[in-house]
């Protein structure tokens, strides 16, 4: 009985563990839509915002982990190969339906989080390539041919006639 216990209480953990995920992933698409718009203060309160969560999913892992170290007791198995499919073979009825259902939508989230993650470096990426293009424009009209080589077209070409760099990369 202790065992059912244990198990519903993790999964009530589960569920606000959801909750904050569901809550970073919002933060997330904000997040895209404050880097395409290039709204750095919105940006900078989103931030603050997830690491708030982040702290509250911290304190969520705390829990979830003393409560597998009680079921891992209980069991007498290694706190380490505890997952959601062996607790669920250990209860019945809604218990082991409510537990399921939350490593299922655990797992969505965690795929639409990286997705969005992924989206978000690229736009980060292509921001700074826009940063620094504008750099190597503005110190071209500032300064002339008297331009630092590293942000001038001739870039690391040495003397390679009829080539273009462009960061790098051609």
């Amino acid at each position: 009985m202790a065992l059912e216990k244990y198990i519903t209480e993790i999964t009530d953990i589960l569920r606000r563990e959801i909750r904050s995920f569901e809550a970073i992933l919002e933060l997330l698409i904000l997040e895209e839509k404050c880097l395409v718009e290039c709204d750095r203060e919105a940006l900078v309160d989103i931030l603050g915002r997830q690491e708030d969560i982040f702290s509250s999913i911290a304190c969520l892992e705390k829990s979830r982990a003393v409560m597998t170290e009680k079921i891992a007791s209980e069991l007498n198995i290694d706190p380490e190969s505890i997952n959601i499919s062996l607790l669920s073979e250990k209860v019945d009825g809604t218990i082991k339906r409510d537990l399921t259902e939350a490593g299922h939508v655990l797992a969505r989230l965690n795929e639409d989080i990286q997705k969005k993650k992924v989206s978000n470096t690229m736009l980060i990426n292509q921001s700074i390539l826009l940063v620094e293009s504008d750099i190597r424009m503005i110190l071209n009209s500032v300064n002339g041919a008297q331009t630092d080589p590293e942000y001038t077209s001739r870039a690391k070409t040495k003397d390679v006639e009829q080539s273009v760099c462009i960061d790098q990369r051609l």
